[in-house]
């Protein structure tokens, strides 16, 4: 886990000390929800409540976020995303929400799949 851009050695022992293990989560999204990167709408019937935090772990988030701006800084598969990003319209914040929910998916699946992380991998979903 630890060669997925952003994310040192103390990174990733308080990542895997939080989560234990991956397979406790039914999906990403269970897990983004877990890690506070999404929002919950809440709804009932026709009525609109807006947007609403779950329940999640703010060190979980933390290392996220700090996951991300390191990954922003630096020059790596994951500095050229956020490029792509602001490229496509998006804000410096959304884009920077959108890489810690990025970084969290390579890390849920390396959890998750006992896999290696793939750079640039975000490529083959563009068209």
């Amino acid at each position: 886990m630890v060669r997925i851009s952003g994310i040192a050695i103390k990174l990733a022992v308080m990542i895997l000390a939080i989560v234990i293990d991956a397979n406790r989560f039914e999906n990403k999204y269970k897990y983004y929800a877990y890690t506070g990167l999404v929002k919950h709408f809440k709804k009932s019937g026709d009525r609109d409540y807006g947007k609403r935090n779950a329940r999640h772990s703010r060190r979980l988030k933390r290392c996220y976020k700090i996951a991300a701006n390191a990954a922003i800084i630096g020059k790596n598969d994951i500095r050229e995303y956020y490029e792509h990003l602001l490229q496509s319209n998006y804000s410096f914040e959304d884009a920077r929400n959108q890489i810690a929910r990025y970084i969290a998916k390579a890390t849920y699946a390396v959890m998750k799949n006992e896999t290696d992380y793939r750079p640039y991998q975000w490529r083959e979903n563009i068209k």
